[in-house]
């Protein structure tokens, strides 16, 4: 074993639940899944109760949903929370309000489905598990587009954000992840973690998603798609 190859930190072994109406979809994501180093077990449901009774005794670090299921995240959702499971959403060309929706369901990241494969599915699902909000581009920019007007601060209690979270912000509407954004301002992964952490509790959101649409109602970031 080479020097460098022994000191290496191993990929988190992850534990991923499908559940997808669709069969052939459901069976072709199990497939694609299990081919991934740092998958260490995959489940596929085709309806939520099933999965429900699985999770009394079983546990998943991302659950894999499409647009169809997002109806039933919300009876899921108090047990998935308990047990820090991250969802993530297949999503074809959804509008800004149904991604709103999708978010205030419980949705943690999303992932194109007509941009779906071994590479983006990898990658997604490393970033969700993470604690990050994979997104697609295109999401994103519906989101900066149509996120409305500007609402008024409280003069007196305005969102203390500094200037290097402000450009922050800007690059999680971009969908950018941690290591993006550290590259981008030329600073560690961890710095830029340690900043969107900062902003997800200075704007009361539970996700990187909606500290984008908070932000954006509130003024704070562009909402010109770039």
């Amino acid at each position: 074993m080479d020097p460098v190859s022994r000191y290496e930190v191993p990929a988190p072994a992850l534990r991923v639940a499908i559940l997808i109406g669709n069969e052939v979809l459901r069976w072709g994501l199990e497939a694609i899944v299990r081919g991934l180093s740092t998958v260490e077990f995959v489940r596929r449901f085709a309806a939520a109760g099933e999965l429900g009774e699985q999770l009394r005794s079983d546990r998943f670090d991302v659950l894999l949903v499409s647009e169809f299921e997002a109806r039933d995240l919300a009876g899921l959702r108090e047990r998935l929370t308990g047990d820090r499971t991250r969802v993530l959403m297949l999503i074809a060309a959804p509008t800004a309000q149904e991604l709103r929706e999708y978010a205030r369901c419980g949705v943690d990241g999303f992932l194109s489905q007509p941009e779906l494969d071994a590479h983006t599915l990898h990658d997604a699902l490393d970033r969700c598990a993470t604690g990050q909000v994979p997104m697609p581009a295109d999401a994103a920019r519906a989101l900066l587009a149509t996120a409305g007007p500007p609402v008024p601060h409280n003069r007196r209690d305005p969102p203390a954000l500094t200037a290097r979270e402000t450009q922050t912000l800007q690059l999680l509407a971009e969908g950018l992840s941690n290591g993006q954004i550290g590259r981008r301002l030329r600073i560690s992964s961890h710095g830029a973690k340690r900043l969107v952490a900062s902003i997800m509790i200075k704007l009361g959101s539970p996700n990187r998603t909606t500290a984008v649409v908070t932000a954006i109602r509130a003024g704070l970031v562009d909402g010109e798609p770039g």
